[in-house]
This record gives structure tokens, sequence and C-alpha cells, in this order.
């Protein structure tokens, strides 16, 4: 497939790059892997259809992260993937469609990527936190009798399977807001993978991340966050103002 169709057809806000590999054609999307390393599609054409594949990337990734991929982990991939029209077809994860389908086409396929990642959080040991109750009580108090607060928030419309939930979402009078409580690494990979998400799908939400103080973010989980959310806090205590104030729309000091 040849690069000046990828970059005509593929929306500037989901690629980041094209080029020629040993592979064939490939886009660099700003879709992420938990790790930070981008999602990469591979391109090939079979008669009238294109294929694309992660060319075995995220099985890859997983093993890395030490994740075992037996029978049963296997059937659960192929699981995840058929909402998305995927096919699992060890090592990779595939999608065939016509070339007018290509955006709709990739973006699923990323989606399902990311999904199946996702595994990984599973073997992580989450670090028990208040915050995300102590943020919660905030918002009811101060915010709930002025705008609507969903809690677990999923556009229904591009993620019907609920797999890039958001913590707090603001509706109501003014533009919509989104608040997440980030208690671990992990945590704060799967927010870029959210928010990344959403603007993939042209839903730019002002984003604020209030961080547990005890969550031992790396300098990389750090940067990558603070990056990618618009207002960031270390903990709620003393920032109670500023989190009610991004809340409802509110300049931020």
């Amino acid at each position: 497939m040849k690069i000046d169709g990828l970059k005509r057809k593929l929306c500037r806000d989901f690629l980041v790059e094209a080029d020629i590999t040993d592979f064939g054609s490939v886009a660099i999307t700003s879709f992420t892997y938990p790790d930070g390393d981008s999602v990469n599609l591979y391109f090939s054409e079979f008669k009238d259809a294109i294929c694309a594949s992660d060319e075995g990337a995220t099985l890859a990734f997983l093993q890395r992260q030490g994740v075992e991929i037996h029978a049963e982990r296997r059937a659960t991939i192929k699981t995840m993937c058929q909402p998305y029209d995927v096919e699992f077809a060890a090592p990779a994860l595939r999608k065939q469609f016509q070339m007018p389908d290509i955006g709709n086409a990739c973006l699923s396929l990323c989606e399902a990527i990311t999904r199946v990642a996702s595994i990984h959080y599973q073997v992580i040991s989450p670090i028990r936190s208040s915050l995300p109750i102590a943020v919660d009580k905030l918002l009811k108090k101060r915010v709930a009798p002025k705008r609507g607060i969903e809690k677990g928030w999923v556009n229904l419309r591009h993620d019907p399977k609920g797999a890039f939930p958001v913590d707090f979402h603001l509706n109501g009078v003014g533009q919509p807001r989104n608040i997440f409580a980030v208690t671990s690494p992990s945590k704060s990979i799967m927010v870029v993978a959210v928010v990344n998400f959403l603007r993939s799908h042209r839903m730019s939400t002002p984003t604020l991340a209030v961080v547990d103080k005890d969550a031992d973010l790396g300098e990389k989980d750090l940067n990558r966050l603070q990056l990618t959310v618009n207002e960031f806090t270390f903990g709620l205590d003393g920032n109670e103002d500023k989190v009610v104030k991004f809340a409802l729309g509110e300049k931020v000091p």
C-alpha cells in the first residue's frame, strides 16, 4: 500500500507518521501500549482487500511483561477481538477491509490492540488508595449541585464495550470536563490511553489528573501523563479549590 494513500485516508489526529519497512507500509499511530511505545499498523494487499496487522507486537509486549500466553488466554484474546471484527491469528492481530473503510477499520484494530494489551494490568497488583473516594466526596459536595457527574463514564458510541472509562465526567452547563484519580503507574498509563482514544475520535475534553503522592510514578510515567492531560496536581489536600474550579469550568490558577 502506498504511503501517500495512507496519509490521505487516515485522520491526522490518528496518524503520527507513515513509512516503508521490511513488513511493507506502516502507520505509526497516536495509540500507545502500556509501556508508552506507539501502536504501529502494517499493511498488505490481498486481491481486492487490504489487511492491517500488528505483526505480533501486542503479544510480544505481553510476554515481555511476564504474561503467559497459554491456551485459555488465547481464547480470551479471541473473545476480546470479536466486538472489533479483528482476527487473532497468533501471534498477530489483524483486520481485513476495503479501502473506503480504512479509517474506521484502523481505529477498530487499534482499539482491539489496546484492549488486549490491557491484560497487562491484570498481573499488576494495584496500589490501594483512598484518593478516588476523596475526589468523589469532594465533587459530590461542591460540584454536584451545579453540574452533572458521571462516574466510570464511557463514550458508548465509540466504545460500546467500555474499554476506555473516565473516572469522573462532568457535564451539563458549559464544556464537559474529565477528571482522573491516578493511584499507580499502571493507572497513569491507562489515563494516557483513554485520553488518546477520545482524541482519536475528535473528543479533546479538558482533562485533570489528580495523582496520589504515594503512586510511585517513574519519570517516564510522570512526563507522559503531564504531556497528555491539561491540568495536573499532586494529591488532593490543599488542591481542593483547584479541582473544584476545574470541574466547574472556571479558570484554574
